[in-house]
């Protein structure tokens, strides 16, 4: 039987198990497991008061869907696939976060974050909502139907129905609660002209996006999806579509040159041509590359991703070379930054640079293969995305603020930065005070205000759905729930949050081990077994207290938790 869950508090347990780490020959050193920080606990920080800027008019926030930090120029990497942002950072200024985690590794999730500066287990949008995918024939009983039913009233949605001869689905839509405060809800209040103008299905008005803007555009003309399901996805769910960057970019200029001079603005742009299958027009190229930078980007791509797993995979899609859908989707950003430089250059065109605040972020990386996140030897499919862990993969991500009062060069900050702070930095910038945001408290700080100093950044994954998941459904635990401090990183699976003893932790120092190659956990070594019980323990308060301030459930979630 379906137990009946508050929205917030469910998770699904995976099947898959997490995939080990490929083994490499590696020469460990004492010092690398033994030089970790003692304390974890982030210190209060208040913001910086004095600071006496005037505000900002306007604000643009631009997501890049499935945009790991690593692929990008900005960030070291070796092929030129940001240029025009980088030329405006050389020119203007602005400040790159080198060390950015997304809340989550799926698009519904950490867009919902970006938007409310809650985490996930806080908005109500744990998962994305096109995970919960259930056939009715999974169901051994007519009560088990009624509670699926019942599950999916819970979180305010009209499920569809697909009915055939020998398939019936239910999808859920997963919509953002009706009563969370957003950027947009916030600041349409505050008598700004609001517009959204997005890329990919995940983000449109079905799943509650479009509330607080006074234009959201979010038609999809393209569909990418699987050719046999077309009929399922397609037509009928509507889901696996997209629209090209310049199109979002298109609707977005328009909604700024029709707003007026004398009004503050708010835009939400989201390009999505760097999700899977990775697009980009053909004047988008690298052939001005040297042959030096093109070994420096294959040295790089073979340090990443695993050859065995690309020749299998490759074999499977008849794309022939290892570097074709590794250049699709440098190619994507390219086009991506591209799109891009048109917004700062109609700022600058207008008259409306200086006066502007550009936040450039992104969802979620995505695996490209690496930690055998590519292929899945037992179901011969390919799993060429993210949504089910934390490798740094999918969670380092890009984090870019363009501010004309800031530094007037480019400055890389060192402060551990998350999805959460989006928020807080956005409202304090424009003259507000960002305690003043939502109902919540919230967990993100004003980053322009906040000194470079250690902080724990959180994140977690409920995993992806799959038919006849949800009879496996479990109260309050993620699959996978860690955190990162400076270049500490810790995980632990669903069981081993729910028991010190139990299941799989991960730990990682990742400037020596930026790869994530050796989990310092398998270290038969009594200060790691003793900083491993605290970490986990950490978690499992952080992950209490984030429910209890909005669900008022920490008695209940704590007694569950309770240490064997």
């Amino acid at each position: 039987m379906f137990r009946n869950p508050s929205p917030l508090a469910v998770t699904l347990t995976l099947s898959a198990v997490l995939p080990f780490l490929a083994q490499r020959s590696v020469t460990v050193v004492v010092a690398l497991f033994l030089g970790l920080g003692a304390g974890l606990v982030s210190p209060v920080v208040a913001r910086d008061d004095d600071n006496d800027t005037p505000p900002l008019k306007n604000v643009i926030l631009i997501s890049l869907d499935s945009v790991r930090a690593d692929h990008l120029s900005l960030y070291g990497y070796p092929r030129r696939t940001t240029p025009l942002i980088e030329a405006h950072l050389e020119e203007h200024g602005g400040i790159v976060f080198d060390k950015t985690s997304a809340v989550a590794p799926s698009c519904h999730p950490s867009h919902t974050t970006i938007l409310s500066g809650l985490y996930p287990q806080q908005t109500g949008v744990p998962w994305c909502g096109e995970d919960l995918i259930v056939r009715l024939s999974d169901m051994d009983e007519e009560e088990e139907i009624e509670d699926l039913e019942d599950f999916q009233e819970d979180f305010e949605n009209q499920p569809l129905r697909l009915k055939q001869k020998k398939i019936s689905a239910v999808m859920n839509f997963l919509k953002i609660p009706a009563d969370l405060e957003t950027l947009a809800t916030y600041l349409q209040g505050k008598s700004f002209r609001t517009g959204g103008f997005v890329g990919i299905w995940t983000v449109t008005k079905r799943f509650g996006y479009d509330r607080g803007f006074d234009v959201y555009e979010d038609k999809m003309s393209e569909y990418y999806g699987p050719t046999l399901l077309a009929p399922l996805l397609k037509y009928t769910f509507r889901t696996q579509r997209r629209q090209p960057a310049e199109k979002a970019v298109d609707g977005a200029l328009t909604f700024l040159e029709e707003t007026p001079k004398d009004e503050r603005f708010f835009v939400f742009l989201q390009l999505a041509d760097t999700h899977v299958p990775y697009a980009a027009p053909d004047d988008i190229h690298f052939d001005e590359e040297s042959q030096e930078d093109l070994d420096a980007v294959r040295e790089r791509q073979q340090e990443r991703y695993p050859e065995e797993n690309y020749d299998k995979a490759l074999k499977k899609m008849k794309a022939g070379k290892k570097g074709f859908m590794l250049d699709a989707y440098d190619r994507s950003i390219k086009h991506s930054d591209a799109q891009i430089g048109r917004v700062l250059d109609y700022l600058q065109q207008s008259g409306r640079l200086d006066e502007t605040l550009v936040v450039i972020t992104a969802d979620h990386g995505d695996s490209m293969g690496q930690h055998s996140y590519l292929y899945r030897p037992k179901k011969g499919k390919l799993f060429f995305e993210h949504s089910v862990y934390l490798w740094e993969e999918t969670q380092h991500i890009p984090l870019v603020i363009l501010d004309p009062a800031g530094p007037g060069e480019v400055f890389h900050r060192q402060i551990n930065a998350s999805q959460v702070d989006i928020v807080p930095t956005i409202v304090s910038r424009l003259g507000f005070d960002y305690r003043s945001f939502g109902t919540s408290a919230l967990p993100g700080v004003d980053l322009l205000a906040m000194r470079d100093r250690p902080r724990n950044v959180y994140f977690l994954t409920f995993g992806r759905g799959k038919p006849g998941l949800l009879k496996k459904g479990k109260l309050n635990f993620p699959t996978f729930i860690g955190f990162r401090r400076g270049d500490i990183k810790f995980v632990v699976d669903q069981n081993r949050f729910k028991s010190p003893r139990k299941g799989r932790c991960f730990l990682f120092d990742l400037e020596a081990d930026p790869n994530e190659l050796v989990n310092q956990c398998d270290f038969d070594h009594p200060e790691i077994e003793e900083r491993v019980l605290r970490y986990r323990s950490q978690l499992v308060d952080w992950y209490s207290a984030s429910v209890a301030e909005r669900f008022k459930k920490k008695a209940a979630l704590a007694e569950e938790l309770g240490e064997e």
